[in-house]
């Protein structure tokens, strides 16, 4: 079956998900956000996929919310398998309808959202997944886009990957007048036709904090249709701190993560090379921001996030020095 023929049968109906860990707080603020203000004429289901254990109270509140805006209820626990991307894989199990919404626990939609993206499922029958932007995120200044343009961590081309395969400049996205066309869709907030997911599968490194995930499921996604960023598809990311790991793992994991994604992708000697030119060139930039904190502001901070990016450029090149020494192994036998 071809791509558009698969992807053309279009299901006016929405599942949104929320996949959450030990944020009863943040999550029933994030759903007062779907279940209010927002207007729906198709069936919308409200699907809560646990890798805590959210208390009765807050399950009964939200069931509450969703009974109240007229949307279906599910709930799925499966915190003996953690990890946000076996999360999505299991709400894909459990979804009701055919465009799945995945929201952070941490995110409020502003009003429209829901019959905005729904409007775009409608018209392109080529679409397989659609996402919006983030108000709070603050334009980087000039200077450290100058820099992150040097290294290869900003992309040259709206919503595509940069070079070294990061998806620098999405500062930018919030600003342009019009949807475009990208490469991946912001995690906090990215739609998908669930069919366009049929072959998503989880991996081994996202087990643990789960950055670039959103770059894997787009990735998938994009094998069966375009993506598409409305700038109008509107939320608030509030960062909540709750349950969040420590800053040492969360930079070493950001640097590793994007270097299996790009083996995964197959990419070649080229990108790898300007992947390390691009992680060396944050491993320079938390160290210079750790000094300078401790230097001049007195204040002994950033030092986590320098460590971390250093561990994940040595993870790295220590595969990278493993690999070669397989490849050589295999052409001298």
């Amino acid at each position: 079956m071809k791509t558009n023929e698969r992807l053309s049968k279009v299901e006016p109906a929405l599942s949104v998900v929320f996949c959450t860990r030990n944020r009863p707080q943040e999550l029933l603020a994030a759903v007062k956000s779907v279940t209010q203000g927002q207007e729906a004429d198709f069936p919308v289901e409200l699907l809560i996929v646990d890798d805590g254990l959210l208390d009765e109270q807050t399950l009964h509140d939200i069931e509450s919310q969703a009974k109240k805006a007229g949307f279906a209820f599910a709930y799925a626990n499966k915190r003996e398998r953690a990890g946000l991307l076996q999360s999505r894989v299991e709400a894909l199990r459990h979804a009701r309808y055919g465009i799945v919404l995945f929201l952070d626990d941490d995110v409020e939609l502003l009003p429209g959202y829901l019959a905005r993206l729904m409007t775009h499922y409608r018209s392109d029958a080529t679409l397989a997944g659609a996402g919006g932007v983030d108000v709070l995120e603050p334009r980087a200044p000039l200077l450290r886009r100058l820099f992150e343009y040097v290294i290869l961590f900003r992309s040259f081309q709206l919503g595509r990957y940069s070079w070294s395969g990061f998806g620098g400049g999405m500062d930018a996205w919030r600003f342009q007048p019009r949807p475009f066309k990208v490469d991946f869709l912001y995690g906090c907030n990215m739609s998908f036709r669930r069919s366009a997911l049929s072959e998503l599968k989880s991996a081994a490194w996202f087990n643990s904090y789960s950055i670039g995930e959103d770059m894997y499921v787009s990735n998938c996604a994009s094998r069966a249709g375009s993506l598409l960023v409305d700038p109008q598809l509107l939320v608030k990311h509030h960062q909540a701190a709750t349950a969040r790991d420590r800053e040492e793992d969360v930079a070493r994991t950001r640097i590793v993560n994007h270097f299996l994604l790009l083996k995964a992708r197959g990419a070649g000697a080229a990108r790898m090379g300007g992947f390390l030119w691009t992680a060396l060139g944050f491993a320079v930039l938390h160290g210079t921001g750790a000094v300078a904190k401790t230097v001049l502001a007195r204040r002994s901070t950033g030092w986590e996030r320098a460590q971390g990016t250093l561990k994940g450029v040595g993870t790295v090149f220590r595969s990278l020095l493993a690999d070669s020494g397989t490849i050589a192994t295999k052409s001298v036998s």
